[in-house]
């Protein structure tokens, strides 16, 4: 795995890992509360598009790392992961069909963005630890194989991970 690319998938992997430390705040969201509280809602939001972002770049790199040609659509890319070793094919689809929630939470009315947000949080609790897992057994498996890299050879900031 080349360098520039390795130390990318990790600082994506690292900060969605950073981000989903944040999901205990976020898994008792309610309506009311999304309604009510305008600076709440937005908060929300933007750790959403934040996660979502995240799953969308890991999976870019690695496609482009395995040197395939990056499908047309962000859902696309996500669920093309699951041909991957170590991707599940129902963790993939189920976090590709997530990818327009970042539109949603843009352009749609507030009680359609509720929607979709309450089963994003409900969902991801499960998705989103099977993806970083899935991912740190990717880079693990690529590391071990590639260019004289090992987990040994990761420096302080890329140790943190492992």
């Amino acid at each position: 795995m080349k360098e520039e690319i390795k130390e990318r998938l990790i600082n994506y992997l690292k900060f969605l890992e950073d981000e989903w430390e944040d999901y205990h705040e976020y898994e008792n969201f309610t309506w009311d509360i999304y309604y009510k509280n305008r600076k709440k809602r937005r908060e929300i939001e933007r750790w959403i598009e934040n996660v979502l972002n995240s799953v969308i770049d890991i999976s870019k790199v690695i496609i482009i790392s395995e040197e395939y040609k990056l499908p047309e659509t962000y859902k696309e890319m996500v669920r093309f992961l699951s041909l991957f070793k170590h991707f599940e094919k129902r963790c993939m689809d189920g976090l590709s069909s997530y990818v327009n929630l970042r539109n949603i939470i843009t352009h749609e009315y507030i009680d359609i963005k509720w929607n979709s947000i309450e089963n994003f949080l409900k969902d991801s609790k499960s998705l989103i630890p099977i993806f970083i897992n899935s991912v740190h057994k990717y880079l693990k498996e690529k590391l071990k194989k590639g260019n004289g890299d090992s987990v040994k050879n990761l420096n302080e900031r890329e140790m943190d991970i492992y």
